[in-house]
């Protein structure tokens, strides 16, 4: 999903005292953009706890110029208080894989320009509703 995103990325690698589930990078204008990933798979909700060690470990690196970004990424929900303490240190972030997809693929850009386009073409004044009980009476023709 990164390299179909436009991101050089390797899984299963260290950065310094860490091993990051990924690392991808992208060229920018101004230089290279590196990016953590850790990932959980956890059947229920990931708690403040991992959200916390997440945070000491990978603000750390971000921190210290190893990376510029890191994000968490849980197959299920994050409780509120770990998202808060992840999103609250520059350069972290954490969100469900659902929400990764999303992010990354561009699909919420892409509906909304979908969106966009069916207003702006009042494509919902080319449909006749259904009607319950067969086709409406057309009255008498004159």
């Amino acid at each position: 999903m990164l390299e179909a995103a436009g991101f050089a990325a390797e899984s299963e690698v260290r950065e310094d005292f860490k091993k990051a589930d990924a690392r991808w990078w992208r060229e920018e204008i101004d230089g290279r953009m590196t990016q953590l990933l850790e990932t959980k798979n956890y059947d229920g909700t990931l708690g403040k706890s991992e959200c916390t060690e997440f945070t000491a470990e990978y603000g750390g690196l971000v921190r210290s110029g190893k990376a510029h970004r890191a994000w968490l990424i849980s197959k299920g929900p994050i409780s509120p208080d770990g998202r808060a303490l992840v999103d609250n240190e520059p350069g972290l972030k954490a969100m469900t894989f659902a929400e990764f997809q999303r992010r990354l693929l561009g699909v919420d850009r892409y509906i909304q320009d979908l969106v966009a386009a069916y207003d702006a073409e009042r494509i919902g004044e080319w449909y006749v509703r259904a009607v319950s009980g067969g086709l409406p009476s057309l009255g008498k023709r004159r």
